[in-house]
């Protein structure tokens, strides 16, 4: 019984396995072969394009060579003189038509393909007339043509075969209008043109035309189409159709859409200067032989490598799953004699199991659900945020009064508070979760105070305080530490400091704590504390909220919140970043007198001959430098890609790629009036597409988009320009989210600077300037910004 239920079953796996293979891959090819079809099908449109416009070139050469001989004509000084003399009577109207006579002859034997010429005078009389006449319709004196030459359409005379007429001015020596020629030439090279079918198959050739009193006409008839009696075309027609689309100054491919009858492929495009138009037309069925076999040969591919592929895998799979099945049973009966004996101890090991697994992976989905949370939560408010603070910007750039003014602040400083509330979460959050590592870097220590000093300076002489700072001699100037942190701190406490003093003075100290020096066994210098000291003359803090300033979520009471705002969270970060410096921050404080926060922290000194020789770290151009928020992490960038400077388009082409429509339009008015050609896209897919059809001097592309995403578009654009052969172009990616590994995601994709939202039009415009050389725009922020 089992033997028979196992053969059911290798032949159920078999059979069905052979028959998911056999659908997989007829799925694969259809889906390969539709887009390859139409691929090729575009492919032959664009060769027969490409036989248009070598025609359009030819047809050109001829009416530019017709209109040079008619200014030759016309330019001749005999010609000029004459008419002159006639105009101040010294000649009579007899003399000027017989000497005009025959110089028009001399000009027309030595002129190839001219067979009349008819001139007139200033005041439009005939003067003289050699070879064919002129037509009725075309005897009218050109009053509007002052200089140059005017073309005119082909005219069909009998006997003589189609004739284009080219008007030409005869200007003076003082530039007044003497008179106007009229040469008549044949067209016999524009038919030779039109006979060439070069490249057209049996069914192709080129027609010439134009459209008249709502109808068109061909100046040579069509040889290979019997849907064309004569040379008159019904607009409505398929090459009516594309005539009219040549006439209005257009060039493409029509295809008509009924596709259930024998149809023409046509291009079509204008005449330069003209009102003519040129159509090549082919017989689809021809234009199409060759994709048709070629998509047979390959379907024909596919289909045989299907089915050698399902007859292999019945093949393979036959006895492989027989020996399976057989091994299975025999698994099963092993197995079966072994549990009863080892049943119990078996079920107590899997409850403990299970236990520490559930509790593993409830350890790990908090985790991740908490890392998801903070980005989500990152991403969906800093996206609102940054149409907040950013329109809330431009409002304030524009004319106010002073009540508009106050409200439109008070709207910006909110936007401010949020963003430092959510960074204030998001750092405290990475520093609970051990993400945030130290980072040690070489740096200037007198740089450090005298910038972060110099950044509150502004405020601080604005409230009256004095803000001072005071670097100990004995403290070494070059040191290896933890820069972000150490610069956090001391923002953090010097905002805290300018926003809790009302009058007096703050200070900031740096001195060495001697008697705390670590010797190392290596050949590097011994690690040192240094000791900072943020003082204030200030509110102070109660003795009985000393303790506990340093926890999160805490002010000194109640009322300070409602007065200063703020979350509580500056400290307790300060308090982290100086733990993981290797220190200890405390606070000294009395109410009404003032504070002193007084924290350590661990360096290396560096000791060396010469400063030059080495790059310290500097805060980044743009950079938003508020009471707890890091410094931003737009600085990290790669090189500027190579440029290409622009002598002739003061204007340069941006690409935004952005799916929310607000911040694509306050991208847009930031940079509105400016030297930039803004395009808009909604997604990666569509970014990618448009960057393909025309040349950009840089992209600025978020991350988070529908479709395709701004990493995934980030490397297909380098991959593109890499496989062209070109530059690569600045890239810039905008996010939301503030976590490094996004970051370096960004930059592994290709990005060369990563700017997180709310984006200020300061930072915006300064990163365009520095990675498009040439565009400069000078920016002028006032203090609110």
């Amino acid at each position: 019984m089992r033997l028979q239920s196992a053969k059911h079953l290798q032949k159920a796996i078999t059979r069905y396995s052979a028959l998911g293979i056999f659908a997989i891959g007829l799925i694969i090819a259809l889906v390969s072969i539709l887009p390859l079809y139409q691929h090729l099908k575009n492919s032959e449109n664009e060769r027969l394009l490409f036989a248009a416009r070598s025609r359009t070139m030819a047809v050109e050469q001829f009416l530019s060579k017709s209109q040079e001989i008619t200014l030759q004509i016309t330019s001749r000084s005999q010609i000029k003189k004459a008419l002159t003399d006639y105009i101040h009577g010294k000649i009579t109207l007899n003399q000027l038509a017989a000497e005009t006579a025959v110089r028009l002859s001399d000009a027309m034997n030595q002129s190839t393909g001219v067979v009349g010429i008819t001139r007139f005078d200033a005041q439009g009389r005939l003067v003289a007339q050699i070879g064919l006449p002129l037509l009725e319709g075309e005897q009218l004196f050109p009053k509007d043509l002052t200089e140059n030459t005017q073309i005119g359409n082909p005219i069909i005379q009998a006997g003589v075969g189609p004739l284009l007429v080219v008007s030409g001015a005869i200007i003076g020596t003082q530039g007044e209008l003497l008179g106007v020629d009229k040469v008549i030439f044949t067209l016999n090279e524009l038919a030779y043109i039109a006979a060439d079918n070069a490249g057209l198959g049996q069914s192709g050739e080129m027609l010439l035309g134009r459209v008249l009193d709502d109808q068109g006409a061909l100046f040579f008839p069509p040889k290979k189409t019997d849907r064309i009696k004569g040379s008159e075309v019904s607009l409505s027609s398929e090459i009516g159709q594309a005539m009219q689309k040549a006439v209005a100054g257009e060039t493409g491919v029509l295809v008509p859409e009924d596709h259930n009858r024998s149809h023409d492929i046509i291009s079509y495009g204008p005449i330069e200067g003209t009102s003519w138009a040129i159509l090549v037309r082919m017989d689809a069925e021809e234009l199409y032989v060759p994709v048709q076999s070629q998509v047979a040969l390959i379907a024909g591919i596919i289909v045989a490598l299907i089915i050698m592929g399902v007859i292999g895998m019945t093949i393979l799979l036959r006895p492989l799953t027989g020996k399976i099945i057989v091994q299975t049973n025999e698994l099963e009966d092993e197995i079966r004699q072994k549990t009863s004996a080892l049943e119990k101890e078996l079920r107590e090991r899997r409850q403990m199991e299970t236990a520490l697994v559930q509790a593993k992976e409830e350890a790990e989905v908090a985790s991740r659900a908490k890392s998801a949370f903070l980005a989500n939560m990152s991403h969906e408010i800093r996206t609102p945020l940054n149409a907040i603070i950013g329109m809330a910007d431009l409002l304030w750039e524009t004319p106010l009064n002073e009540e508009q003014k106050q409200y439109i602040g008070i709207f910006r400083n909110a936007g401010n508070n949020l963003l430092a509330l959510i960074n204030d979460i998001l750092d405290l959050s990475k520093i609970e979760s051990g993400k945030m590592e130290p980072k040690h870097i070489i740096f200037n220590l007198a740089d450090v105070i005298g910038e972060t000093t110099n950044l509150f300076t502004p405020i601080a002489q604005e409230k009256g305080l004095c803000l001072k700072h005071h670097l100990s001699t004995k403290a070494p100037l070059f040191l290896e530490g933890d820069l972000d942190s150490l610069r956090q701190v001391l923002l953090n406490l010097l905002a805290n400091a300018v926003k809790f003093t009302e009058q007096g003075e703050i200070t900031l100290t740096v001195a060495l704590e001697t008697d705390k020096l670590i010797s190392s066994d290596s050949q590097e210098e011994p690690e040192l504390f240094l000791h900072f000291s943020v003082s204030d003359t200030g509110i102070g803090i109660p003795q009985e909220q000393q303790a506990r300033i340093f926890d999160t979520f805490t002010q000194g009471d109640v009322s300070t919140t409602r007065k200063y705002g703020g979350t509580g969270l500056g400290l307790s970060i300060c308090k982290k970043l100086v733990e993981l410096m290797g220190g200890h921050i405390r606070v000294v404080s009395q109410p009404g007198k003032g504070s002193t926060f007084t924290f350590s922290a661990r360096f290396r000194p560096f000791y060396l001959e010469s400063p030059d020789s080495l790059n310290f770290e500097t805060p980044a151009p743009g950079s938003t430098l508020l009471s707890s928020i890091p410094l931003p992490e737009c600085t990290k960038q790669v090189p500027l890609p190579a440029q290409t400077v622009h002598n002739r388009d003061p204007f340069r082409n941006i690409l935004l790629a952005e799916d929310s429509q607000v911040n694509a339009m306050l991208v847009q008015l930031y940079l509105k009036g400016l030297p930039y050609r803004l395009d808009i896209v909604e997604n990666g897919e569509a970014a990618l597409e448009k960057f393909r059809l025309k040349n950009y001097d840089l992209v600025l592309i978020d991350i988070q988009m529908p479709i395709k995403d701004g990493y995934a578009s980030t490397r297909e654009i380098r991959q593109w320009e890499q496989s062209q052969g070109r530059n690569a172009i600045p890239i810039i990616a905008l996010t939301a989210s503030v976590f490094p590994e996004d970051q370096e995601r960004a930059v592994a994709a290709g990005c060369n600077m990563l700017l997180p939202k709310p984006v200020k039009k300061m930072i915006l415009l300064d990163t365009l300037s520095r990675y498009l050389p040439g565009s400069e725009i000078a920016v002028t922020v006032d203090k609110d910004t």
